[in-house]
Parts: structure tokens; C-alpha cells; sequence
């Protein structure tokens, strides 16, 4: 058993940048959850204002929004994701999500096929819940989601501010044009 441990220890000290007494830096301790989250405050339709590219919505021109509604089964909720393709289509997903922890904090666990699942933190609320930061733990997916198709600018400013904050590179959003 000693031997493993050491091993273990062994192992961690190998890590880039990460000796035996140093802090771990935000960057590399990953995103921080808002503290508590008021789930009947975040039910609802939230319009994507603005995201990091990505994969996954590469072929989004538009009409971005997710759709979060409680589930059957206590403590869980539904997602419906939907966006615009370039051809006039619609890109829907249907998701299934809870809490992955207990504490009441932003941190969400989103299941799009079973087993298959991720984590993701919502790192920013505005005043009564208006708009949203929802980004995923290693910072290669953020998006600022708003209760409205359009959001103020001087309320997309503190967004941005909050997710600069938290280690995003801001300046690679990407506007996302609501369109009716």
C-alpha cells in the first residue's frame, strides 16, 4: 500500500507547474460556480447573446436559446437546445441535467446521451436573474444567455467582466444574432 502511495506522490509531483506547498491557480483549478443558485429563478427560456466557438454549434447562424424546465424526478431538469443553420433548419437537442452537487451551488452535470454527460458551472447571474454565465470547467465553452433576444449593452459589458474575471479570453466571443 506505501508502495502505491508513494508512487502516487510521485506521479503528482510530476504535474507541470504544480509543486508540493504551491497554491493552485484559478486558471488551473477551473471555473468557480456561483455560490448558490435559485433554480426557479433559472427554469425558463435563456436566448444565446454571445459564445466562445465551438464545435458543437459551428453550424449555429442564429436563434440560439436554451429552454431549462424541471423534470419528473425531483432535482432534475430538461434542456432544449436549439439554434438556426444556414439552410433555415433548426439544430435541436433535448437534454437531461441535475445539480452534481448538493450544495446548492451553479455546478450541473448535463447528460445529451446516456451515459454520456459533462460538467458545466453557471459563473455569473445578473440583478434577478436578467442574464447568465454558463461555461464549462476547462473555460473552452462560455455563454452569456439573457432572459431577452437582445441584452443592454451596459449589462453585456458586466458579463463580460465577470467571465474576463474568471480567466476567459473575452475578446473570442462571437455575437449571436437573435432573429424572429
Amino acid at each position: 500500500m506505501l508502495k502505491w502511495l508513494t508512487l502516487g506522490g510521485l506521479w503528482v509531483g510530476m504535474i507541470p507547474g504544480l509543486a508540493v506547498g504551491q497554491a493552485v491557480t484559478p486558471a488551473a483549478s477551473g471555473v468557480t460556480p456561483v455560490a448558490a443558485l435559485d433554480a426557479s429563478k433559472f427554469l425558463g427560456t435563456w436566448f444565446e447573446i454571445a459564445r466562445l466557438p465551438n464545435k458543437t454549434e459551428k453550424k449555429c447562424m442564429g436563434g440560439a436559446f436554451m429552454m431549462f424546465a424541471p423534470d419528473y424526478k425531483v432535482g432534475r431538469f430538461q434542456i432544449v437546445d436549439s439554434c438556426k443553420r444556414p439552410d433555415g433548419t433548426h439544430d435541436v437537442r433535448n437534454l437531461s441535467g441535475h445539480r452534481a452537487d448538493k450544495n446548492g451551488d451553479g455546478k450541473l452535470k448535463i447528460t445529451t446521451l446516456w451515459p454520456l454527460s459533462a460538467k458545466y458551472a453557471i459563473i455569473g447571474v445578473g440583478p434577478d436573474y436578467g442574464w447568465a454565465l454558463m461555461a464549462t470547467p476547462n473555460r473552452k465553452k462560455l455563454w452569456v444567455l439573457s432572459k431577452t433576444a437582445a441584452l443592454p449593452a451596459d449589462q453585456l459589458s458586466a458579463a463580460e467582466a465577470m467571465a474576463s474575471a474568471q480567466g476567459f479570453n473575452t475578446g473570442k466571443l462571437e455575437t449571436v444574432l437573435q432573429t424572429p
